[in-house]
């Protein structure tokens, strides 16, 4: 689960920060199966703590993305193909051609 918060009207957008605000209820492994806190909209933000599935679609926007969003994606990342693997491809093509 996590935070959405609503937007432009009856719109509900994934928040990206966690939590929200700083009164919004946090889920601990404290809280009991049916806490109110965890089900209720923040009282300060209006925030709501659901699983991406629970949000109706008709309610559902989606976050605009710009280029600092890659950005910092790209801060924590790492190849996950070795430079000597990619070389290996780059000679077969070179050798048979792109189609092979």
């Amino acid at each position: 689960a996590q935070f959405f918060i609503p937007v432009e009207g009856n719109f509900l957008m994934p928040c990206t920060e966690y939590p929200p605000c700083p009164r919004c209820h946090e889920k601990l492994s404290t809280c009991p199966a049916n806490c109110e806190g965890c089900a209720a909209p923040c009282n300060s933000c209006g925030a709501q703590r659901m699983s991406l599935y629970d949000v109706p679609s008709d309610r559902l926007k989606v976050p605009d993305v710009c280029m600092s969003d890659f950005d910092r994606v790209l801060q924590h990342s790492s190849s996950s193909v070795a430079p000597e693997e990619l070389d290996r491809f780059v000679d077969w093509t070179r050798e048979f051609g792109q189609e092979g």
